[in-house]
């Protein structure tokens, strides 16, 4: 048994206000996610041209979120907007995520509850990270959580976000569950004064929480 401290990434997704967006920046998430969703609340696809992308540190990786988008739709605004990754949130299929990861590095989301998808595999080798999220009415931000313990079942070497219903209270209970190959976890609408307009306190509390190492244990 092999003792480690490890912390995990910060993500922060359903960015939306431009002073908002700057003073999270400030406080150095490792991610910053933008919806180009039109039946989001979070939506930015009208609004993109007014927001401070360019004034986002370069430390900080800004992450193009979309639904079921066609692929030159999507290399499009990888184009106008200098996004690092793309986050892909609908049912794009592997030779989808093949194409794209070709452009920008791609994390592929999957809706859970009580259990892990039985397709995983399909996407092990076209994309960089998978991200789980409550299966909900809608592609995201539902503010529930699913049972996180399903994720002890998770056998693929591939990194993973953790999404969906996330509090503050999550930062520590999190990483009981010992998950090795859990990357970063990521917040939207639990930390939200109105959609897409993040608390500042809450997102510095959560991110202070993060940043402590934790002891993990693996097999040697």
């Amino acid at each position: 048994m092999q003792r480690k401290n490890k912390t995990y990434r910060l993500k922060v997704c359903g960015m939306r206000e431009a002073d908002n967006i700057l003073e999270v920046a400030n406080m150095r998430p490792d991610f910053m996610g933008f919806i180009f969703h039109e039946t989001s609340p979070r939506d930015v696809s009208h609004l993109a041209d007014m927001l401070p992308l360019k004034q986002i540190p370069e430390s900080i990786k800004k992450v193009l979120v979309v639904v079921n988008k066609p692929l030159a739709h999507v290399l499009q605004l990888l184009e106008n907007y200098d996004f690092d990754l793309v986050q892909l949130h609908g049912a794009e299929s592997p030779e989808y995520c093949m194409l794209m990861r070709e452009k920008v590095p791609v994390i592929k989301v999957f809706p859970v509850w009580d259990a892990l998808p039985a397709d995983l595999s399909l996407y092990d080798g076209v994309c960089d990270y998978f991200l789980f999220d409550s299966k909900g009415d809608k592609a995201g931000g539902n503010g529930i959580a699913f049972p996180h313990e399903i994720l002890k079942t998770y056998a693929s070497e591939k990194p993973f976000f953790l999404s969906g219903g996330l509090t503050s209270a999550h930062a520590s209970l999190i990483p009981h569950l010992q998950l090795p190959q859990l990357y970063g976890m990521d917040i939207n609408s639990r930390f939200e004064t109105r959609p897409g307009l993040k608390d500042p306190k809450l997102v510095k509390h959560f991110k202070d929480k993060l940043d402590k190492p934790y002891v993990q244990y693996s097999e040697q």
